[in-house]
């Protein structure tokens, strides 16, 4: 009898020293209940960046020189070079460059998605506080070395978060705020849409109105052209017709002007050593020559314009179109496949003289 319950009692001791060897090494459990990061409120959010030993992005918070209205700017500058791979963007790291002005940049503006997003950024929170675990925890969870940063700029100042190692699976990753000393686990997706912002919030409209909302559009290029929309009165659309006969609706200006409402940008014009877009506004790259100027109106209102540039290459053999309008904040890259078509079209859409 003594002798069984020596051993019971045993085993009971080495199982509970074995749970809580796990507890105390094994990965923290995610908390229902979130943990505040920073305690900040709407509108002291004003800019975050994010640095790796192979990139680093800055997201800034701008607003329009033309309407008045808060847009945000992402920046990324890689010191690698870049060629097409099969990371979050399509990247991967190649040669080292020979100096910090060969870093590649890619710039842009950021869409409705990333605006949303930073609404919603404040307050941070985390899955879990971790408080201050002591130097063995923070070299467990990779903080020790770590070169990742992530810099959050408020109204009362920056904070700075030293950035983990991520937790096997899930991904969630480990920060350590530089000014108090606490640890947290975080969302590991959310901090690599962060670092790999392009596809997800990359503005890819040139205009905020759709093609319904316009009643007028004046095209400029060796002539001179008003197309106008047409409704009935029930408010059926009828189509586009030449402004100088608005009663005859042809089925060429519809299929064009669907054509110029799929033109989306497929890159924003970088330049290294400038904000790019920002500084440069509506100034294409030297060497190229306007090939049409557009004016959208509501009634009798302006509601926009477009501008397109043609230019040529690095290798200064193939033709770049560029554009910009009153959404894009700066210079963009156009499809030069859907570009090349919209521009031959327009031999048919002017009427002859």
């Amino acid at each position: 009898m003594k002798q069984t319950s020596l051993i019971f009692y045993f085993g009971l001791l080495v199982t509970s020293l074995v749970l809580a060897f796990f507890t105390w090494t094994g990965e923290p459990k995610i908390s229902k209940n979130k943990v505040s990061i920073l305690n900040c409120g709407k509108g002291d959010f004003l800019g975050l960046s994010f640095k790796t030993p192979d990139r680093s992005v800055e997201f800034s918070a701008e607003r329009s020189r033309r309407s008045g209205k808060p847009f945000w700017w992402v920046e990324i500058v890689r010191p690698l070079a870049a060629v097409p791979g099969d990371n979050a963007e399509g990247e991967s790291p190649g040669k080292d460059l020979p100096s910090e002005e060969a870093a590649r940049i890619t710039a842009f503006k950021g869409n409705r998605q990333l605006h949303e997003k930073f609404e919603k950024f404040c307050p941070w929170e985390s899955l879990r506080s971790l408080g201050k675990p002591g130097e063995e925890k923070r070299a467990l969870f990779g903080l020790t070395e770590s070169e990742e940063r992530l810099g959050i700029l408020l109204q009362s100042g920056l904070r700075q978060f030293r950035i983990g190692q991520a937790i096997p699976g899930v991904r969630d990753r480990y920060i350590e705020d530089e000014q108090t000393g606490n640890i947290y686990l975080v969302a590991g997706h959310e901090l690599t849409v962060l670092l790999f912002p392009k596809n997800r919030f990359m503005e890819r409209a040139l205009h905020t109105f759709k093609e319904r909302d316009v009643t007028r559009i004046h095209l400029s290029a060796d002539k001179d052209l008003d197309l106008v929309h047409l409704e009935s009165q029930g408010g059926k659309d009828l189509g586009w017709a030449e402004g100088r006969e608005p009663e005859e609706a042809r089925d060429i200006y519809k299929n064009w002007i669907r054509k110029l409402f799929a033109l989306g940008p497929v890159e924003y014009l970088s330049l290294p050593g400038e904000r790019a877009g920002l500084t440069s506004g509506c100034e294409p790259p030297p060497e190229t020559e306007i090939r049409l100027r557009l004016t959208f109106y509501s009634q009798d209102k302006e509601i926009g314009f477009q501008q397109i540039y043609e230019g040529t290459g690095a290798d200064g053999k193939n033709v770049v179109y560029y554009a910009c309008t009153e959404n894009t904040e700066g210079v963009v890259i156009l499809s030069e496949t859907h570009t090349d078509t919209l521009l031959n079209d327009l031999q048919d859409i002017f009427p002859e003289p």
